[in-house]
């Protein structure tokens, strides 16, 4: 199969300022960031209870959990998960219920997160979890001690200390979700597409390889361009 010929021009990166490319790019980048967002929120607890908490077997069989699930293949997880969501899924009862069509784009979205979370979850909790490990919890018996209320003696002392590690976390669970191809091609069905996917379509369905190339640099530029925005401002903070 012969791709599609031409020299070196800039025209396939002005056709990405056309609406329908940055509808996909903007998909990307936004559910990319709720992902990130929603995997911090939901591994720091989680990290804590495991660090604080946890006894030592209930802390050995979550770590495997997670451990399995970063070594499971992608395509059975994504695919359990168009399962779960799917019009005979067990969450289908229970979105007619609340009158939500499982067809509708809010259902969609929400099973496309979940997928997102289904990777970025087991990678931010072992990120924070190291974290939280190495912060001595006698710095909040100490502030306790001192007459500090238990929330803010949390909130000054090992919260305050892992916000950098925050912010990694989030940055990890972004990469992961901004590079993603199965989820957003199995559980976004069409309606939400990435990047990725019309990378792919490019290449392999219609050998457009000058237009694949300029989607790809242009994910790349702006995923490194956020990052490293972020690491710039975790150095100033650490400074701070």
């Amino acid at each position: 199969m012969g791709g599609t010929p031409g020299t070196f021009t800039f025209q396939n990166y002005l056709d990405f300022l056309d609406p329908a490319y940055s509808a996909v790019l903007l998909d990307t980048f936004l559910f990319s960031f709720i992902a990130a967002i929603i995997g911090v929120l939901l591994s720091y607890p989680l990290s804590y209870y495991l660090s604080r908490g946890a006894s030592r077997m209930g802390k050995k069989l979550v770590l495997a959990t997670l451990v399995a699930m970063l070594f499971s293949g992608a395509i059975v997880r994504v695919y359990s998960i168009a399962l779960t969501f799917g019009p005979v899924g067990i969450l289908a009862p229970i979105a007619r219920f609340f009158d939500i069509s499982p067809n509708s784009s809010g259902y969609i979205e929400t099973a496309l997160v979940v997928g997102l979370l289904n990777f970025v979850v087991p990678i931010t909790t072992l990120t924070l979890l190291a974290t939280i490990n190495n912060i001595d919890p006698r710095l909040e018996e100490a502030a306790q001690s001192l007459g500090a209320p238990r929330w803010l003696a949390f909130c000054n002392t090992t919260l305050r200390l892992s916000v950098p590690s925050i912010i990694s976390a989030a940055l990890l669970g972004f990469s992961v979700s901004v590079s993603a191809f199965i989820v957003p091609l199995i559980l976004g069905r069409g309606i939400i597409v990435f990047a990725t996917n019309l990378i792919f379509a490019r290449f392999a369905e219609i050998a457009d390889h000058p237009s694949g190339g300029a989607i790809a640099i242009i994910l790349l530029v702006i995923s490194v361009a956020i990052v490293a925005s972020a690491q710039i401002s975790l150095r100033k903070l650490s400074k701070a």
